[in-house]
């Protein structure tokens, strides 16, 4: 579902899982200005997320959700 707030557009997708312990909700909390996101995958499979925000002017580095993929992308 997509929702606009202020020209953004934020999408909530679910978390699905295959392996042990896979699957679990995370929240990096509230922030509302996301510069980059790296992302690991597979042909069949995103493997992990991980997002560059700012808070109080200072660039933050997210925990990395997920697993290792073969390939590596950065979406700016």
């Amino acid at each position: 579902m997509d929702f606009f707030h202020d020209k953004s557009i934020f999408i909530k997708v679910a978390s699905v899982g295959q392996e042990a312990g896979a699957g679990e909700d995370w929240d990096d909390d509230h922030h509302h200005e996301t510069h980059h996101i790296f992302i690991t995958y597979t042909d069949s499979a995103i493997n992990s997320i991980q997002t560059v925000y700012k808070h109080h002017g200072s660039s933050v580095i997210s925990n990395r959700h997920g697993g290792d993929g073969t390939n590596f992308a950065s979406i700016r």
